[in-house]
């Protein structure tokens, strides 16, 4: 957001002119709530600090998610509801692993914005383009590029479920 300036008075002959004041426009006051593994904690750590001096005025509450099990479910919508509740002017975002599986249970339970994570590397970028009007309440996500192995040396593979 552009900034406002005011002038001083015109300084006197041979006086050296003083910069001009600006008006200070407070940050938006940003509050991180994290469920779930320390995957999510340690991104949560990095969406605090993409989303440091967002510019703005007011309150956004980010709600890291997490959809391992039906109570991780229950936990998500559980704190969007009371987010909304305790702070009704506060821009809710839901975002992570229920916003991909469950974004319309999120909406309904009262946020504003909900995105998956593949958003969380460009979650400033998400949020700027919300509060400004450019994108609508929930992403849809395009599919990721379908990769294929031929061949792998044992009969099973291995999944890392998390960190």
């Amino acid at each position: 957001m552009p900034r406002e300036e005011q002038s001083l008075p015109s300084p006197a002959p041979g006086e050296v002119e003083p910069p001009p004041l600006h008006r200070y426009t407070p940050p938006v006051k940003v509050f991180i709530h994290t469920l779930g593994c320390r995957v999510n904690q340690y991104e949560s750590r990095l969406m605090q600090e993409a989303l440091a001096s967002l510019p703005g005025e007011g309150e956004l509450h980010l709600v890291n998610t997490c959809t391992v099990t039906a109570l991780a479910d229950r936990k998500g919508r559980k704190l969007v509801r009371q987010l909304r509740r305790e702070h009704p002017g506060a821009v809710v975002v839901a975002v992570g692993c229920q916003g991909e599986a469950a974004a319309g249970e999120l909406l309904s339970a009262g946020a504003d914005l909900v995105l998956g994570n593949r958003d969380k590397a460009r979650i400033r970028e998400r949020i700027l383009a919300f509060l400004q009007g450019r994108t609508t309440k929930n992403t849809s996500w395009p599919p990721l590029a379908e990769e294929r192995i031929t061949a792998f040396p044992r009969s099973r593979a291995l999944l890392k479920v998390q960190d």
